[in-house]
């Protein structure tokens, strides 16, 4: 049985997550990390009203960003990507919406891969809206999760 990768990452705040981003109610993208359909909000390129490409998940709830999926989405499903939480990130291939364990390392560097990749897709279509606030935290975070590829 393989071991589910967390890191901690000290300093991290979530909360500012909370920076503008468009939501996008026609395009459906499955909760993850035992998350409910109603805290769940995509943000990158729909295919069919489904999720569809790199982008990020949000977990919203009272209002506030409580988690963060970074990574690839297929017909609404979380594929391979990060979670960050306040404890830290859940990195490598999901199913279901939950992480897949695994002790291959490889598996883990294409999940951050993936999820540097997501957080500056989302990064380019803020800094195109002209949203440099929320362009510049997306770009935090990439470097952040390309970080952990060292």
């Amino acid at each position: 049985m393989g071991v589910c990768f967390r890191i901690g990452i000290a300093g991290i705040a979530l909360a500012l997550a909370v920076l503008a981003s468009p939501a996008k109610a026609e395009c459906r993208a499955e909760p993850v990390h035992g998350w409910s359909d109603e805290e769940a909000r995509w943000v990158g390129p729909c295919a069919a009203n489904q999720a569809d490409g790199y982008g990020v998940i949000k977990q919203i709830r009272a209002g506030a960003v409580q988690e963060i999926y970074y990574g690839r989405v297929e017909k609404g499903k979380a594929v391979l990507g990060v979670v960050e939480t306040p404890d830290g990130m859940i990195a490598g291939r999901w199913s279901r919406g939950e992480v897949q364990e695994t002790s291959d390392r490889n598996e883990l560097l294409s999940a951050f891969a993936a999820a540097e990749k997501a957080a500056d897709t989302v990064r380019e279509g803020f800094a195109r809206q002209g949203n440099s606030a929320s362009a510049q935290f997306y770009k935090r975070k990439a470097q952040i999760l390309r970080q952990q590829l060292d």
